[in-house]
């Protein structure tokens, strides 16, 4: 990152580098044309969010800043305002997460530090809103989204597609007890199949 301290401005580079998963030696650097945040503040997260599965890198460039940057790692696409927040709406902080379960992008704002309006903005990976919840005021600098592990199981655990027969079906609860039929509220069915593939599926009775 070439700014070293506070906002980067439009005009900073920020390099991404590709790393063997092996050696961790850099492969490539990936050259964009706006920097992302530093992460001098204790409490949020490294920046960007990752959406592993198409290989897009989603960030918000400086503080203040009242949009989201996304680069697609596959075609080497930059947009810099991909997502525009509603009204007065910025960032503080670099709270920009992807959530791996869901697919969407989530985002939280705020409308300045005097205000005590708090947002958490939910959209599609085209950019489409699909939700935006105010939050409880004086809820402070939103700073960091996180996810339950327990929200992110969504297809196989080996294989989503099995061949064989059904071998056996087992529920779990989010407390981790197993049983032979489903419990109340949240549940991780997991089926096992003769061929020893598994298929996991989160319900909710």
């Amino acid at each position: 990152n070439s700014s070293t301290w506070g906002a980067p401005g439009s005009s900073s580079t920020e390099h991404f580098l590709k790393l063997d998963a092996t050696t961790c030696e850099p492969t490539d650097t990936l050259a964009v044309a706006m920097a992302t945040q530093n992460t001098w503040f204790a409490w949020k997260n490294s920046n960007p969010a990752i959406d592993e599965q198409h290989q897009v890198l989603y960030y918000s460039p400086y503080e203040g800043c009242n949009f989201i940057s996304k680069y697609d790692l596959a075609s080497g696409t930059f947009t810099q305002q991909f997502i525009t927040f509603d009204g007065s709406q910025q960032m503080y902080g670099n709270v920009v997460a992807f959530d791996p379960a869901s697919g969407y992008i989530v985002a939280e704002t705020f409308e300045g530090y005097s205000s005590q309006n708090y947002y958490l903005n939910i959209y599609k990976t085209d950019g489409t809103q699909v939700k935006s919840i105010k939050l409880a005021s004086n809820y402070w600098f939103p700073s960091m989204v996180l996810f339950s592990p327990s929200e992110q199981v969504s297809t196989g655990v080996a294989s989503t597609t099995a061949a064989g027969q059904v071998a056996s079906v087992k529920y779990f609860n989010l407390q981790g007890m197993a049983s032979d039929e489903p419990f109340d509220g949240i549940n991780i069915k997991v089926i096992t199949y003769t061929d020893g593939t598994k298929q996991s599926l989160k319900m909710v009775k």
